[in-house]
């Protein structure tokens, strides 16, 4: 893990793979996620949140559906937001 001053906020890249990648601003006390199209801002507590229902719909669907098909509605701590997400997008997201 590398420590990251831009010109405004002081950050940390937690985890990076494949253009995706979660940085901890530590002045907005903000996780910034980005995965392929997707970008969510999370306190730790949605952080927390995320995670946990990601690991628990991969352990739903993984080897129940076609690992490629994004039909797995997930939802998000962001109101109104949900992510539409294959088993394989669920595998790696969690990952992260």
């Amino acid at each position: 893990m590398k420590h990251i001053y831009d010109f405004h906020h002081p950050f940390e890249v937690l985890r990076q793979a494949d253009g995706q990648k979660v940085v901890f601003c530590y002045e907005c006390q903000l996780f910034h996620v980005h995965f392929g199209t997707i970008s969510l801002d999370l306190s730790e507590m949605g952080m927390k949140m995320l995670t946990n229902i990601l690991v628990d719909y991969l352990g739903r669907y993984d080897g129940v559906i076609d690992p490629y098909k994004r039909c797995v509605e997930v939802e998000t701590p962001c109101q109104g937001i949900r992510l539409l997400l294959s088993p394989t997008d669920l595998r790696t997201f969690s990952a992260l």
